[in-house]
């Protein structure tokens, strides 16, 4: 199913068409979900995805979709999505790291909202 993932002023930062391989408009490879967890190709554990919302280690809010529920936290008016240029090959897959003791969620939005999220 297609997601589009918000950051928190509401613009659109990353997409899937998958519901496993996420892209940035530009056509770059982001990283990729498993299992309820986001990746980056080399295998770094970023955050979660539940209840429609993306969640960083500390339980705080990243980006959230169209899904998103549960959170008391307000969501931003949602901004018109870019162009999507062509997609960038996906590098290999690295050894996943194991993911840390899923926290609490956060009604609060993290510091890594935005493309940042997926940077090594």
């Amino acid at each position: 199913m297609p997601m589009t993932f918000h950051d928190r002023t509401g613009k659109p930062a990353a997409y899937t068409e998958d519901d496993v391989h996420i892209f940035f408009y530009s056509g770059a490879p982001a990283g990729y979900s498993f299992d309820g967890a986001v990746y980056t190709y080399p295998g770094r554990h970023l955050g979660t995805i539940r209840t429609g919302w993306v969640r960083d280690h500390d339980g705080r809010c990243v980006f959230f979709t169209d899904e998103a529920l549960n959170s008391s936290l307000p969501q931003p008016e949602k901004l018109a999505k870019p162009p999507k240029l062509i997609k960038k090959p996906k590098p290999a897959k690295g050894r996943r790291e194991t993911p840390p003791p899923r926290p609490a969620d956060l009604d609060e939005w993290s510091e890594l909202s935005g493309e940042g999220f997926f940077k090594p």
